[in-house]
């Protein structure tokens, strides 16, 4: 868990625009950032051709595979969210259509739908993630067991955070104003921490944030008990809870998921 103090970003306009789709800014480009050099050296790797951007973060590749990046979650297309355009853009800024591209799988390879799960470089060994969360037009997500950029793709995000680029020129919901599911930054006061089989973050307002057993190892139980009575962001999928028990909840999976507010 870190603390963040984010200034404004002054930029306004087109300029900002321009530089969230090809990155114009000096020293945020997104290059130093998980390149294709830092990856574990036992990740399958393999050159790919893509066909079509679907949006921020799903491609379709030429053999009629669909690829679901690794480690972010783009804004939706249909209908269109904040920033889903501009997403879709730089993605496609990125890779030109038909360029190839290299595909490296992580531990897991396909998700529920059938996708292939792997993360996209360049030419030049750039990480598109990357490339799109220091430009604020996606949200980190470390979903295990891919976890093989976690570090740097949080890295990459901080950056866009610092500067409130993109999504992160948005306020977060208050954990008392959830009113749907899908995926929400969601912020409030911690009322009641409590451990058993699961351990739970209890906001004022209705939400739980949940970590279940497979994921306790990544946190710090001491740490959790201090959250007691803190402001707390959370970022993850918001979901019905069942009857009986707090309204909403989010799974919480790593602690790259939450971030700690000042006293």
């Amino acid at each position: 868990m870190h603390i963040v103090k984010a200034p404004r970003l002054r930029s306004r306009g087109v300029f900002v625009f321009l530089w969230l789709i090809f990155g114009c800014l000096p020293g945020l480009s997104g290059a130093d950032h998980c390149a294709l050099k830092t990856l574990p050296a036992d990740l399958k790797t393999t050159s790919v051709t893509v066909s079509s951007v679907t949006d921020g973060d799903t491609l379709r590749l030429k053999d009629g595979r669909r690829v679901r990046l690794i480690g972010i979650n783009a804004p939706e297309m249909n209908p269109p969210q904040p920033y889903a355009r501009e997403a879709k853009r730089a993605v496609e800024a990125f890779i030109p259509k038909d360029s190839r591209v290299q595909l490296v799988l992580d531990r897991e390879s396909r998700d529920k739908y059938g996708r292939v799960l792997g993360h996209i470089f360049n030419a030049k060994g750039e990480n598109l993630e990357a490339h799109l969360l220091v430009r604020g037009l996606a949200w980190h997500v470390a979903v295990p067991p891919n976890l093989s950029l976690a570090d740097c793709l949080a890295n990459a995000q901080r950056a866009a955070r610092t500067q409130k680029i993109g999504l992160w020129r948005g306020d977060t919901v208050p954990a008392e104003a959830v009113r749907h599911g899908g995926f929400q930054r969601v912020q409030g006061r911690v009322e009641r921490v409590t451990f058993s089989k699961a351990w739970w973050l209890n906001f004022e307002g209705g939400l739980a944030a949940v970590i279940y057993p497979e994921h306790q190892h990544r946190f710090k139980k001491r740490e959790m008990m201090r959250l007691e009575g803190r402001e707390l962001e959370v970022r993850g999928w918001v979901y019905a809870a069942g009857r009986g028990s707090k309204p909403w909840r989010m799974k919480l999976e790593t602690p790259h998921a939450m971030t700690v507010s000042e006293p």
